[in-house]
């Protein structure tokens, strides 16, 4: 599998195996779950904490659910695909929006700039998903990743409104 952003921002996958794409969504997914679980152990904001509480719930759903679906796969063929490969495509800088938080704290308890890095994990999700929709032949997997597509979209409505909720607070000190 060959995976590049092209210069328009979009994820574009070459080579495409969906065992190969369910352990990166699986990746992605881990992340989301440490990303939106580190903003919880550093924002004291009680409203933002709810949203971040049912993105961090919504993370979880979509993880079980790529995790049944390699499941499913892996029983029908075998895996080919190398455990550190799924290292190399996320450090690859494509997936790289979190990892650019990990280890610092100070970043992690600015609920604002947290929440731009937010933008960017949802968006390259997004972008990924719809490579895996265009890709997957299964009715089934195409009918998931289109509410998982449509629940990131909301995602990233919900973290637009916490920035502005954030600004009007900020305006208001």
């Amino acid at each position: 599998m060959k995976i590049i952003k092209n210069e328009k921002g979009k994820i574009e996958v070459a080579d495409f195996d969906i065992i190969q794409a369910y352990k990166i969504a699986v990746n992605l997914e881990n992340e989301g779950i440490r990303f939106y679980g580190d903003i919880l152990k550093n924002i004291n904001d009680g409203i933002v904490k709810e949203d971040i509480k049912l993105l961090l719930e919504q993370e979880k759903e979509h993880l079980k659910f790529f995790k049944t679906e390699m499941d499913r796969e892996l029983k029908t063929r075998s895996d080919n695909f190398e455990e550190d490969d799924i290292v190399d495509y996320m450090d690859s800088g494509i997936f790289s929006g979190y990892k650019a938080l990990k280890g610092r704290s100070d970043v992690l308890k600015d609920a604002f700039a947290v929440l731009g890095f937010g933008l960017l994990i949802e968006n390259d999700s997004i972008s990924f998903y719809r490579t895996l929709r265009e890709n997957t032949g299964d009715s089934r997997c195409v009918s998931a990743l289109d509410r998982i597509i449509n629940e990131e979209t909301k995602h990233i409505e919900r973290i637009n409104k916490l920035i502005r909720y954030i600004e009007k607070t900020e305006r208001e000190k």
